[in-house]
Formats: C-alpha cells, structure tokens, sequence
C-alpha cells in the first residue's frame, strides 16, 4: 500500500471514529431527574417505564407526577421540539394540561436542563431549582469536514434522559438570608414574594387561589400577606405578632429552611 493511500485510509478512519459522539454520564450518586412545579411538587422525568428520550429535533416519552400521573412529550397536537438544545412546542397530560417548554433549554456541553416550563395546571416547572436535576446524553454534534468548508449538526441514535435511581429529593428550600430586609404591609419588594413562597410552603398560605397563593406569589405586601405572617408570628410565640417582618420574625424564619 503507498503512502498516499495509507493516509487516505487514515483519514476515513478518523473522520468515522469522529462521527461518534462520547456519551457522558451523571456520576453524582445523588442526582436526579426531577423537576419541580410550583403547583404539583416533583415532576420525575425518568419514570421506569416513562421512555424519556432526546434526539436531534424532539423529545419523547412520558414523564410522572404523583398528583398529577403521566404528561406526554409528544401529543398529536403539539409536541416538544429540539434546536440544538432550545426547546419549544408543549407536552400534554390529563390531569396537566398543556405546559410550554418554549422555557427550557439543554446545556450542549453537559446535557443538564435548565430553565423553566408553564402551565395553568403545573404552574412553573422549575429546572434550575437547587435540587432540581434533569441531564441527558444528548449532544449536537459538529462533524470536521476534511475540505470545502465548515461542519454541520448530524443526526444520532436517540439518547435516553438519565439519572441515578434514588429517592424523591426534598422540596426546594429558600437559600439562607434571602429574606434580608424588614418587611411591612403595603410595601413592594421582591423579597415580599420570597416572603409569600415561604408562608405559602409552610403552613400559612396567604391565599387559597388568585393572586398570593402557591404558584401565584407576588411582590406586593398587602393584607392577606400581613394576615398570614400574624398568624405565622403567633404560632411561633414571636410578640409583636403585628404582621412586621422584623429581625426576629427574619430569624425564626432562616431557622426553618
């Protein structure tokens, strides 16, 4: 064999190997592929027989809520769509509804979902939560081309959403000393709504449904609001319980995420 045709051989060798993509796993043993809805709690997005699964242009499969059972990936009417790791279109369940995935996005480095989806039913299906951990094999991949121009995405075998099998995670918690500043009726702050999400979580929502209550926080301070921390300052034995959210009601509060 020339040399000539030793380095052509060479050069297919290298361009199949290339067209191949490596796969990369999450190894934390304590991942999961979990997202979380303001409304329903956690969404598994790797049931055992949901087939989650990722290609080029979509993704399909079933994901699993324990209040809310099985959302499709893929309706007839709609469907989740993938370009290169921004997703658009919305899945569908029974007892979900419609929720638009025009929110989320999947890192092309690491495969990790961020981001958010919505839905009247769900709420906000949050991605990017602390605990919140959805990661696929999923790569877009550029292929070198030896001549005549630049690369161009290729197709693949379709790759599975993946995770660790272990138990459902905890609801998010507020980092600490988020609530950093005193709070009082009739006040606007984005703390105020960090506030609401905290009473609404623990025991003291500030309102049923409508504005205020669990998925429906706002920046407003107002009545319901102050009624819901009196009643979290008297449960607590915390005087005043004047509806002030000073220093000492901040401490009770840091105690308890």
């Amino acid at each position: 064999m020339t040399k000539f045709s030793l380095k052509l051989a060479s050069s297919f060798l290298l361009l199949f190997l290339l067209s191949f993509p490596v796969l990369t796993f999450a190894t934390n043993i304590n991942s999961t592929a979990y997202a979380w809805s303001s409304k329903l709690g956690w969404v598994n997005f790797s049931p055992d027989t949901g087939n989650v699964t990722v290609t080029d242009t979509a993704l399909t499969g079933y994901t699993w809520s324990k209040e809310a059972g099985w959302l499709n990936l893929a309706p007839d009417q709609s469907g989740i769509k993938n370009d290169k790791g921004t997703l658009s279109g919305s899945a569908w369940g029974q007892n979900m509804g419609w929720v638009n995935f025009s929110g989320v996005s999947i890192n092309t480095s690491t495969g990790v979902f961020s981001g958010q989806a919505i839905g009247d039913i769900v709420g906000t299906l949050n991605f990017s939560c602390d605990q919140c951990h959805v990661v696929t094999t999923w790569r877009p991949y550029v292929a070198p081309i030896s001549s005549g121009g630049g690369g161009g995405y290729i197709s693949r075998p379709n790759q599975q959403v993946i995770a660790t099998k272990s138990k459902t995670p905890l609801a998010p918690k507020l980092a600490p000393a988020t609530i950093t500043r005193t709070l009082s009726y009739k006040m606007t702050h984005t703390e105020v709504k960090l506030l609401q999400q905290f009473l609404n979580t623990h025991g003291f929502p500030v309102a049923k449904k409508g504005s205020g209550s669990l998925g429906h926080e706002t920046t407003y301070f107002g009545i319901a609001t102050k009624n819901a921390v009196i009643k979290f300052q008297m449960a607590n034995k915390i005087k005043p319980a004047s509806g002030l959210v000073g220093p000492l009601t901040r401490k009770v509060i840091l105690k308890l995420l």
